[in-house]
């Protein structure tokens, strides 16, 4: 999934972040990492789909087909030339709304698998940092903005909707 080009300082500075992240998870593992199992672009056999039901409530929908494929031992295949063109937030309060609904996925999906499966959500700092700097070159106000605008939402307290914590 790719952002569509952005107008204003703020949609800028958030599409800067997204292709920031789409730097760190198309070279992590080749692409092939829980964080490219995105629900606006996957396809399934047949047979896979049928052999399991996915959990009602549970809003880490694209995360939890990545963990039954893991689980399965299938293979997941990140496929660059796929394309699915998406706008981003183009302020600070739809960034916040969005992020909020992934809160706590990692969390709740863990009580669905045998296995540990926070590993898969671990990537190491080297590719982070090979984006940064690959960002920087491309961009370097809005990756600056980025960067900063993700410090400080680190920093600020979270807020999560109620709907979101039903699966809705």
């Amino acid at each position: 999934n790719q952002p569509v080009a952005a107008r204003g300082l703020v949609a800028r500075t958030i599409r800067a972040g997204d292709l920031l992240w789409y730097r760190v998870r198309r070279d992590y593992r080749q692409g092939n990492n829980i964080y490219n199992s995105a629900g606006c672009a996957m396809a399934l056999t047949r047979s896979f789909a049928d052999s399991w039901r996915y959990p009602r409530g549970l809003v880490a929908d694209q995360q939890y087909v990545y963990l039954k494929v893991i689980e399965g031992n299938k293979k997941f295949r990140f496929v660059e030339d796929a394309v699915v063109w998406y706008q981003t937030p183009i302020s600070i309060t739809d960034l916040l709304l969005q992020g909020s609904r992934s809160l706590h996925e990692k969390e709740q999906i863990t009580g669905y698998f045998d296995k540990d499966v926070s590993q898969e959500y671990d990537i190491p700092v080297r590719y982070k940092g090979r984006a940064i700097i690959k960002s920087l070159v491309a961009e370097p106000l809005y990756t600056s903005l980025t960067l900063l605008l993700q410090i400080w939402l680190r920093l600020r307290p979270v807020s999560q909707e109620r709907l979101y914590q039903n699966g809705l």
